[in-house]
């Protein structure tokens, strides 16, 4: 029940659903880096899903099935071509993924997961965060550092 009414994370299938309802700006639903974006995103856990949709929309979870949205996801191209040391910058508040023509899913999957798991300062749903209390210079440091043990 508790499951039922918390929610137990963000299926492969609430990601389909998220796919329908995204739109493109600067790149297309059929762009060779778009289309490693969902792959990766089916990819992940349900519990790193939800930390994903903490990351671009601040809910750990979609609106519940059958009701209207009221904002539709938007994935915008950040960057110049093939640019990999750029991370993922997320608009909560309008439902925005600035995303990196990252060229391999390898580089896509650790840009991104490094930004989720890194800037999770906000969360509408009401979970406390580690990572709240953090000003944005404390926030570049740890995205500094956690990029630098990846390497």
């Amino acid at each position: 029940l508790r499951a039922r009414v918390a929610g137990a994370g963000a299926t492969a299938e609430d990601m389909e659903i998220l796919e329908k309802n995204t739109d493109y700006h600067g790149c297309s639903g059929s762009d060779p880096f778009i289309k490693r974006f969902w792959a990766m995103l089916r990819s992940l856990t349900d519990e790193q899903r939800s930390d994903f949709l903490k990351f671009v929309w601040g809910r750990s979870r979609l609106p519940p099935r059958g009701e209207p949205w009221r904002q539709r996801f938007s994935i915008h191209a950040h960057g110049p071509e093939h640019h990999p040391t750029l991370l993922p910058v997320a608009h909560t508040c309008i439902f925005k993924l600035c995303l990196p023509r990252y060229d391999t899913p390898e580089l896509m999957r650790e840009k991104v997961l490094l930004a989720v798991q890194n800037c999770m300062s906000v969360d509408i749903d009401g979970a406390a965060n580690e990572g709240a209390a953090l000003v944005a210079w404390e926030v570049d440091e740890a995205l500094a550092a956690a990029e630098e043990a990846v390497s």
